[in-house]
């Protein structure tokens, strides 16, 4: 393995490698911008749907042509630094299907050639994981996950619960975590960072340019839009703004709210770099991504926004050096609390949001939980009840959506209950939709497992601690600060849709926690990995 600040690649068998260039184009950030940006405008031209339509053109198999094509030059270049940003960019297409299927074959190979590697070493490979990797809190989850499943089999959940929240929940972030068995350098690490920031700017440079090249400038105006239906959510207002098209702002993403949700946390990057990078040119670049993520038409992403500024506001105080662990508890806590908070004062404040079959979901559901205290604690099972994995697998009446064509169509008789009390049937628009993601949080993992989830996170925002107190490089650090900063964004949001459950917005998250990573020394049984 290369020493710490040096190339990874710096044998003689590079140059006689055909593709000693791709090698090479990690370490030329404008060349590899141009790229990205190519990458993404090719997919935005394609997909872009028709006025105020909510489908898209590019079809499953051309998002799978795209996916292989940016996830082969990642693998062919064999460094971290360009894999990385690849597979954001594979997982980020208008499917979410494809960024499933990516995951899972990415994260199948690297499982498969690191146990192959290890295989005359598994005891103290096992022990270097559990000791310094997390893997037993990994494992926890899982164990817990399939025993709620199968002691539900039969009431609550099926044969195909486990798999649906699977595929839609942990995929994406079981996939980045193997990543950190490939060949770490200090240098690898920050040009990680670095590449990540190309690859979200590039989409933030997308979203600006596309409705000045398409001729629709009057998409520009969709932030003014944003704020005035965040203000009419607080009161009446006695005008009326004329409403664009919604998801012609999308970007590459699937829709324009999601990619609202990425550049919000590029915006907090570029924020975290130039305080701790001291470049001022940053600024300019926080107001542009923030611009960007507005023409998003996500306004319930504010509050979530002004909750990922404290956590911000957090590390940048002079208490969080000397006190890391409360500072870890008290977002990860706090997130918790805000999200409460602001779902029960929009959900209350407003008569028009207090009677979506929504807010009566909230109501119904946990009304439900307080008849049945045990199921409460130990929880409903994985997909059963108000996820997006059990909406999406709803039966014809109560859903005319099937996401995953290849799984039953199934509802829980729990469920059943509460979407039926609801009268939820006949929605049409996403706002109308019963979904959201503190219900099943708490509902389908329990107090046992919610507790065991939020556990993990308090255990993942302290492992980003090191490098946000001991900057060794901007981009690590301002990564690490992102990461932190998008939990609580996250959580809040989940007050109003399942972020938490989208592929393509949790590849980002967890890309970013995997490069804020504080710089670790070489580990022994880390030098056999996906790339020998």
């Amino acid at each position: 393995m290369s020493p710490a600040g040096r190339p990874y690649f710096e044998s003689a068998d590079v140059h006689r490698s055909a593709f000693h260039h791709l090698d090479r184009l990690a370490d030329r950030p404008f060349l590899l911008f141009a790229c990205f940006v190519a990458f993404v405008l090719s997919i935005t031209i394609i997909q872009h749907p028709p006025w105020q339509g909510i489908d898209t053109r590019f079809t499953f198999g051309m998002g799978i042509a795209w996916a292989v094509f940016a996830l082969l030059a990642g693998a062919l270049s064999k460094r971290p630094s360009l894999f990385v940003p690849c597979f954001l960019a594979a997982c980020t297409g208008p499917h979410h299907r494809v960024a499933v299927l990516c995951a899972f074959a990415c994260g199948l190979a690297m499982l498969g050639r690191v146990l192959w590697s290890n295989r005359k070493a598994y005891r103290p490979f096992f022990r270097e994981a559990f000791r310094s990797r997390g893997f037993g809190l990994v494992l926890a989850i899982a164990v817990y996950g399939v025993a709620v499943w199968l002691a539900r089999l039969g009431d609550s959940t099926d044969g195909w619960s486990f798999l649906a929240l699977a595929a839609s929940m942990f995929t994406i972030p079981l996939a980045v975590y193997s990543f950190e068995w490939l060949r770490w350098t200090d240098d690898e690490r920050k040009k990680a960072a670095r590449n990540t920031f190309l690859y979200l700017s590039a989409v933030a440079l997308t979203v600006l340019l596309v409705p000045l090249l398409s001729g629709r400038v009057e998409q520009y105006t969709v932030p003014a839009y944003v704020l005035y239906k965040a203000a009419s959510a607080v009161r009446a207002l006695p005008f009326h703004m004329q409403w664009v098209d919604p998801d012609a702002n999308s970007a590459c993403f699937r829709s324009a709210h999601y990619a609202a949700v990425a550049l919000f946390m590029l915006t907090a990057f570029a924020v975290a770099y130039g305080r701790y990078s001291g470049e001022k040119r940053t600024v300019l670049i926080a107001a542009g991504a923030l611009f960007a993520a507005l023409m998003g038409e996500n306004a319930h992403a504010l509050p979530a926004m002004a909750a990922s500024a404290l956590a911000l506001f957090i590390l940048a105080r002079p208490s969080c050096q000397r006190r890391p662990v409360r500072c870890a508890a008290a977002i990860t806590v706090g997130s918790v609390a805000v999200a409460v908070c602001v779902v029960a004062a929009f959900y209350s404040m407003n008569d028009y949001l207090s009677n979506l079959p929504k807010a009566r979901l909230y109501r119904a559901s946990f009304a439900y939980a307080s008849g049945k205290p045990f199921r409460f604690i130990v929880g409903e099972g994985p997909a059963s009840f108000g996820s997006h994995a059990a909406r999406k697998r709803l039966p014809p009446g109560l859903s005319d959506e099937r996401v995953y064509p290849f799984l039953p169509r199934t509802v829980s008789p729990a469920y059943r209950t509460v979407l039926e009390e609801v009268d939820a049937r006949g929605a049409t628009t996403t706002v109308h939709r019963p979904i959201s993601g503190l219900v099943p949080f708490f509902l389908e993992w329990g107090l046992i497992g919610s507790i065991l989830l939020l556990y993990t996170v308090f255990r993942m925002l302290h492992a980003m601690m090191p490098a946000v107190i001991g900057v060794t490089s901007p981009w690590t650090a301002a990564a690490a600060a992102t990461a932190i900063a998008s939990f609580p964004l996250l959580f809040v949001l989940l007050g109003f849709r399942p972020y938490l459950e989208y592929p393509d917005v949790m590849a980002v998250a967890s890309v970013l926690f995997l490069v804020g990573l504080q710089d670790r020394k070489e580990q022994k049984y880390g030098e056999k990995t996906l790339f020998p």
